[in-house]
């Protein structure tokens, strides 16, 4: 039983017909005093704070109330004019009090309906709670599966990038050895196409290096999108499954009170805890309060978090990959018309030019054990 709470004692004016805006339960014959039992949002009990559920009432203007039935208090609450003083004490107990073995087997059941169909749960015997499921955890496994895409996108645009990185390296080096060779080409033609050849290849490296800078951002908000952003969102959602469980357990523990104070009253069998003021019961009531109150809190805060994650998120992904793609054409096109304008007459090479494009081809070619280094 809870330990004896603190006094109260609060006032509350209304206008002509304005309720309360909480319920009450106990009174005689069944039980030896009056608690608040539901407290409503946007009412004068809410927006005052000070009456919870569980909280004991003793006097309602002054006038004890412990030992009446509940509808003549409830009709004294409501037909006591303006202003009404309610007198009570607060419900005192230590939290843990309210997890019991029961709420812990209730919790362990909602966390197996969210993952279950219907049939399934009926055929477990678990159609009580089958309004528990909710579509967070339809997200949470979206979630999951975004984040498999994500990865798997920003594998394959750093390997792209890579390949393009690889690939200035090689038009690098081809800008060299066409350098090399318009220097000892006798042919004037010659030495003029390979001038213009080389020159190509530098602007193929420039252009290669121009659009993995503009492109290596995406692959930055893609690791920041995948360490920060799906992780955060993930904890909410979980830490939410975990508030709505518990509460869903204090609301089935109490709807079970309900039916076993029902049954006794239809057929007064024993029931124990009615005649120490209803203690578990009420601090069931409060304990579901204090759960719904967290649960509502989160359930908010997580609609805030996945709408930013689905919106402002991918659409940013969505007009980066838009940019990655028009860099890329404009790359490409680059390329081409460097490469339209040059002719490529067929001659034989003399010795000193099979020399220049013999050592190209071992400065190009890649060495044994040799790794090309991913792009910082």
């Amino acid at each position: 039983m809870p330990a004896p709470g603190k006094s109260f004692e609060v006032t509350f004016y209304r206008a002509e017909k304005e309720i309360l805006g909480m319920t009450i339960g106990g009174g005689a014959p069944l039980f030896p005093c009056i608690y608040v039992v539901q407290v409503f949002p946007k009412g004068k009990v809410y927006e005052e704070g000070t009456l919870e559920p569980g909280d004991a009432i003793t006097h309602v203007n002054g006038e004890l109330v412990s030992k009446m039935k509940r509808i003549d208090v409830a009709n004294k609450i409501k037909n006591s004019g303006n202003p009404v003083r309610i007198t009570g004490n607060k419900l005192t107990f230590d939290v843990i009090e309210g997890i019991t073995i029961d709420i812990l087997m209730a919790d362990f059941k909602h966390r197996i309906l969210d993952y279950v169909s219907a049939n399934m749960a009926d055929k477990f015997g678990l159609t009580r709670a089958m309004l528990v499921n909710d579509d967070f955890v339809q997200r949470f496994e979206l979630l999951e599966k975004n984040e498999a895409s994500m990865k798997q996108l920003s594998i394959r645009i750093h390997s792209l990038l890579k390949a393009f990185k690889d690939q200035c390296s090689v038009n690098r080096e081809l800008a060299e050895v066409f350098s090399e060779l318009s220097q000892v080409d006798a042919d004037m033609a010659r030495r003029k196409t390979s001038t213009l050849i080389g020159e190509a290849h530098r602007q193929f490296t420039k252009g290669g290096l121009k659009f993995i800078k503009e492109s290596s951002p995406i692959i930055a908000d893609m690791n920041t999108f995948l360490s920060k952003a799906i992780p955060d969102s993930r904890a909410t959602i979980r830490h939410y499954l975990d508030l709505k469980y518990i509460f869903l357990s204090f609301c089935l523990k109490v709807q079970l009170m309900d039916e076993e104070e029902a049954e006794h009253a239809r057929s007064h069998a024993y029931l124990g805890r009615l005649s120490t003021g209803n203690a578990e019961y009420r601090i069931a009531l409060r304990c579901q309060h204090m759960a719904k109150r967290r649960f509502l809190n989160m359930r908010q805060n997580v609609t805030e978090k996945l709408y930013l994650l689905d919106n402002k998120r991918l659409q940013d992904l969505q007009s980066q990959l838009c940019k990655f793609a028009v860099s890329m054409h404009h790359h490409m096109r680059q390329s081409a018309m460097f490469a339209s304008g040059i002719s490529f007459p067929q001659h034989d090479y003399n010795h000193s030019e099979l020399a220049v494009l013999g050592e190209a081809t071992t400065r190009l070619s890649p060495q044994p054990n040799q790794s090309t280094p991913f792009i910082n």
